[in-house]
């Protein structure tokens, strides 16, 4: 079995995190991979990882460092259909299946005693006069304006159907995997990631009966809005990623993407004994 290596390239001590890895994965009668660009980056001297071209050529992700390194590694891997196993080498390490000085659930991947759990990925249609945008998200898609700390005006409608008009900071549409992140700090709810709905939670709205709502994922649900001030813009946010669409948007609609992300569960780290371990 090939456990292609993927570490926080700025992480602490990351040489001799991804070379323990490394020898923990071979320890356990499996080899231990790196993509060339990440090898030629660390310049790891005698150690025996199998050098890559693709994900496509290996079994499973391994992502080492904190959950921005789990999440941008699941993304990744999202485009070959590849699981992806979280060690946290960071802070919070929430989606991470095992920590850096544990390494012995690695015995679990080798005797096949894990299971894939495949999760709902967002996907954002942007129309504009001129162009059109399309994003995927495995933790959430933010709409605000490009001047940030002002409020902004959005309307949300789903299946065709009013839903509400929001006066807020911006909006936030989650998956299940990302309502732990910034929905969480916004006042969203916290779901089991195995379910598959579109959780909305409004940022700092201006009304006290502005709520999450949570939507069946089979549901499209469409945003506009209206700016004052020409010079102004809407900005969206996928995975931390910004587009800022300056043209005149015709359409923005938000809906369960076909794709699915694949995270790696070891038996006895569930979701509910990790949110307690790292949160409470």
């Amino acid at each position: 079995m090939r456990l292609l290596i993927s570490p926080n390239l700025k992480m602490e001590n990351a040489e001799e995190k991804i070379l323990y890895v490394a020898e923990s994965i071979k320890k356990y009668a499996m080899q231990p991979c790196m993509l060339r660009k990440t090898k030629d980056y660390f310049k790891i001297a005698d150690a025996d990882i199998l050098i890559l071209d693709t994900i496509d050529d290996c079994d499973i992700v391994v992502a080492i460092g904190g959950d921005g390194t789990i999440f941008h590694s699941a993304f990744d891997a999202l485009k070959y259909d590849k699981p992806v196993l979280g060690i946290n080498g960071g802070r919070l390490g929430f989606l991470s299946q095992m920590e850096i000085n544990d390494l012995t659930p690695l015995e679990d991947i080798a005797n096949g005693n894990y299971r894939v759990e495949r999760r709902l990925v967002l996907e954002a249609l942007i129309e504009t006069d001129k162009t059109s945008y399309k994003r995927l998200a495995i933790n959430d898609i933010v709409f605000s304006r490009e001047s940030r700390g002002r409020i902004i005006d959005l309307d949300v409608s789903c299946n065709g159907e009013f839903v509400g008009r929001y006066r807020a900071d911006g909006l936030i549409f989650a998956t299940p995997t990302g309502s732990t992140a910034y929905s969480l700090s916004a006042g969203g709810p916290i779901v089991d990631p195995s379910m598959d709905c579109i959780i909305f939670t409004p940022i700092c709205s201006h009304s006290v009966f502005d709520r999450s709502i949570l939507f069946n994922c089979s549901n499209e649900i469409n945003i506009s809005h209206k700016f004052p001030d020409k010079d102004d813009h809407l900005m969206i946010i996928a995975d931390g990623n910004p587009i800022i669409a300056k043209e005149n948007i015709k359409s923005i609609k938000i809906k369960m993407s076909q794709k699915r992300t694949a995270f790696i569960c070891i038996e006895g780290r569930t979701f509910f004994r990790t949110f307690n371990q790292k949160f409470k």
